[in-house]
This record gives C-alpha cells, structure tokens and sequence, in this order.
C-alpha cells in the first residue's frame, strides 16, 4: 500500500471535504453533500493520482503532484522550534489528541 492510499484510508469525513475543497473538486455523479465517505475517499484517491480532468490540466501544465502538495500545506509551528528530541516529546504529549491522518502528516 503506497503512502497516499495509506493517508486517504486515515481522513475522515471532515477532511475529506477539506481536501475537495483545497483542490476545487467535486464527487462526479452525485449532489454536492451526498457523497457517502468511501464515494469521497475514492475521488480523493483519483485527485491524488492525478486522474481527474482537472489535476490531469494542472500537471500537463507543470503542476506539483497533489498529494505531495496537500501534504506540505500542513503548517506545524510548535515543531520548526527546537531539536529533534524537543519535537517527539511535543508530539507524544499530544497523544490521541490529534487524529491519525495530522500524525502522518507529521511524520511524513
């Protein structure tokens, strides 16, 4: 399993509707907010493989590739200050507090 399907199968619904947002897409064939969550999770899937209309666009004109783009938009302050050893013992006190996909993200 590569890591962009590994960072989809993590997102909840919240975020996936984050994502659609960041790139300007919508779940073809349904209503704006019907989209079940797997429907969502298999668009995001396509956007990160560059396999929708529009990403297909972008990276004929030189584009990022997505999911790389989505990744490094994180912003994470509290970990630019500091060694490395200061950085994991802010982010093991924040434990089960952030969700799985942020971690990753983190650590990717």
């Amino acid at each position: 399993m590569r890591e962009m399907e590994l960072f989809v199968d993590m997102i909840d619904e919240e975020e996936a509707d984050r994502i659609l947002r960041f790139f300007q897409e919508s779940v073809p064939g349904v209503r704006k907010n019907s989209a079940s969550l797997n429907q969502k999770k298999q668009h995001i899937k396509n956007i990160f493989k560059s396999l929708t209309p529009l990403m297909r666009k972008k990276r004929r004109n030189g584009g990022p590739a997505p999911f790389y783009t989505y990744i490094n938009h994180y912003k994470f302050p509290e970990l630019t200050k500091g060694n490395y050893k200061e950085q994991f013992i802010f982010l093991e006190e924040l434990g089960e507090k952030i969700p799985p996909f942020l971690r990753f993200a983190i650590y990717y």
